[in-house]
């Protein structure tokens, strides 16, 4: 059986404030939304370089930070990053990113610039 649900456009211009007030409240629940990425944020992640993935054309990096805790960036066209090749398992790096991992073991991100530092 086959149900069609339509609505009108004349309901709505009997209750026109009936759909501003739906959309403003969508938009108050967006702005208090705690799990929005707000545009422009990034963050900075600084460790050592543990391992450098090279598979498929496909780069990542697994740092440790500081604190031990250790990340899964993925290196991709647009990244900002001295010549690849010349990351050394041990070195010392800040990576800056858009502030979005992914809840897996360990966290995964997109690089946008990897700095490499001294040793």
């Amino acid at each position: 059986m086959l149900c069609i649900t339509a609505c009108s456009s004349k309901s709505n211009v009997e209750k026109p404030g009936v759909l501003n007030n739906i959309y403003s409240s969508l938009q108050k629940l967006e702005e208090n939304d705690p799990n929005k990425v707000k545009k422009d944020t990034y963050e900075m992640v600084i460790g050592q370089i543990k391992k450098i993935n090279v598979r498929g054309g496909k780069r990542s990096l697994l740092i440790e930070d500081e604190k031990g805790k250790t990340y899964l960036f993925n290196i991709n066209k647009n990244t900002i990053i001295m010549t690849f090749e010349k990351l050394k398992i041990g070195q010392n790096v800040d990576i800056i990113f858009n502030g979005i991992l992914t809840r897996s073991i360990p966290p995964q991100g997109t690089a946008l610039i990897v700095n490499g530092l001294k040793v």
